[in-house]
């Protein structure tokens, strides 16, 4: 018998090594597949996409006090007057829809590249995609089954994956950290 000099007997102790043993392999942390640490795209398309929308609303209103219209009277001398209000307002409108369009397709570049991919612990078969944001970062977890990979073509800026709700760009500027998993989970030669 060995002495129980903490209180707790030897067979309890086995039993509870053997159990943190378990958790511990099931809690193992995630495998990262691909890695974007520091991509310059979808800042620099947030960015750019912000700054344009500060112009067209600038333009917007400018077109609204300031827009003209020229009036030629019977002697041939023109003249310029404010343009009438639903004219100005439908300008203006037709300014902010602009740089609104174009900001949500900056938006919508940066929200899909992807900055990280991992394969979860526990399963072979969910991966979590995190991708930039405008107001940080976004997880989804996804079914590796349920995406599909773009083959890479020459001079492709971005590797395209498919889930049934949406679409992901993985940037070659990237790097894959695990390629054997990622190969084997999407099937890719």
């Amino acid at each position: 018998m060995w002495p129980n000099l903490l209180g707790v007997g030897v067979g309890s102790l086995r039993a509870r090594w053997s159990c943190v043993r378990v958790f511990s392999s099931r809690a193992k942390a995630p495998t990262l597949l691909f890695d974007s640490a520091k991509p310059l795209a979808p800042k620099l398309a947030l960015g750019v996409g912000g700054a344009q929308l500060l112009f067209w609303a600038n333009l917007s209103d400018l077109s609204y006090r300031h827009f003209m219209t020229e009036t030629v009277d019977a002697t041939g001398k023109s003249e310029y007057r404010l343009a009438p209000l639903p004219l100005r307002v439908a300008v203006s409108l037709i300014c902010l829809a602009t740089g609104s369009a174009v900001f949500a397709a900056a938006h919508v570049y940066a929200s899909r590249c992807v900055r990280q991919l991992f394969l979860l612990p526990g399963s072979q078969t969910l991966v979590e995609i995190t991708t930039h944001g405008l107001w940080g970062r976004k997880s989804w977890t996804v079914p590796a089954h349920k995406l599909l990979l773009s083959a890479p073509e020459r001079g492709q800026h971005a590797i395209v994956l498919k889930s049934p709700e949406r679409f992901f760009l993985l940037l070659r500027s990237g790097t894959l950290t695990d390629s054997a998993k990622f190969n084997a989970i999407f099937k890719r030669e």
